[in-house]
């Protein structure tokens, strides 16, 4: 008898156990449920105030257009149409030392303001002059150059359908006496630069009409500090 009672006891107090941790259970999920329903209240809540502030638009904005740029430069598409550069004095740093050697350093005292490199090409603009240069495939070695003075460039011809600049020279005769040009034996009428490319041809015409602009205005400059005097 008092066996039979003990164990009867025993198994409603598991019963009981059992029944509390469900209860537990029970509880923890309904408190999750709550949290999620509230947190689900309030994204909705946020929803319709974002709407409500900024309109029906807010929720599926239409695609902006983005507007085209310029386009490109002669020498931006140039460079990408594949290794042409155009280069400044300061980036062309082997240009001054490029001027001291050639011709017996004739041109040691003309600082570069342009560069232009095609290739094995290399056309180099100063104050004073257009000097042209013919590089050895290795690039470490000038096989021919040429140079033409500011002053007796006549007119520059942009031949777009051979892919060529053509510059028309002015003559001995038809320069001042003072210019110190020497004999027409050793300058052809005129001078031409291959460019391969309407891109690269249009490139060279700038750079050699820039040139040109800044030995006009260096010469205005220096005739107006002579005039001025002391």
């Amino acid at each position: 008898e008092p066996d039979a009672a003990t164990a009867t006891a025993a198994a409603a107090a598991v019963a009981v156990a059992a029944a509390a941790e469900e209860t537990r259970h029970a509880i923890a999920a309904a408190r999750a449920a709550s949290e999620a329903s509230a947190c689900a209240a309030a994204a909705c809540k946020a929803l319709e105030s974002s709407a409500a502030v900024c309109g029906p638009a807010a929720a599926a904005a239409a695609p902006r257009a983005v507007p085209r740029g310029p386009p490109l430069t002669p020498s931006e598409q140039f460079a990408a149409e594949g290794g042409a550069q155009l280069l400044t004095a300061m980036a062309a740093s082997h240009l001054p030392e490029v001027l001291r050697t050639i011709d017996g350093g004739a041109f040691a005292a003309e600082a570069p303001v342009r560069s232009v490199q095609l290739g094995v090409q290399e056309l180099v603009c100063t104050h004073q002059r257009l000097v042209h240069l013919k590089w050895s495939p290795s690039g470490d070695e000038i096989l021919k150059t040429w140079n033409v003075p500011w002053r007796r460039v006549k007119g520059v011809e942009l031949q777009r359908d051979r892919h060529r600049v053509l510059m028309l020279l002015f003559s001995t005769r038809e320069l001042p006496a003072d210019s110190g040009e020497p004999a027409d034996a050793l300058h052809p009428p005129s001078r031409q630069v291959e460019c391969g490319n309407a891109a690269a041809t249009r490139l060279v015409y700038d750079a050699i009409q820039t040139g040109r602009a800044l030995h006009g205005e260096r010469e205005a400059m220096l005739q107006l500090a002579a005039s001025s005097g002391p």
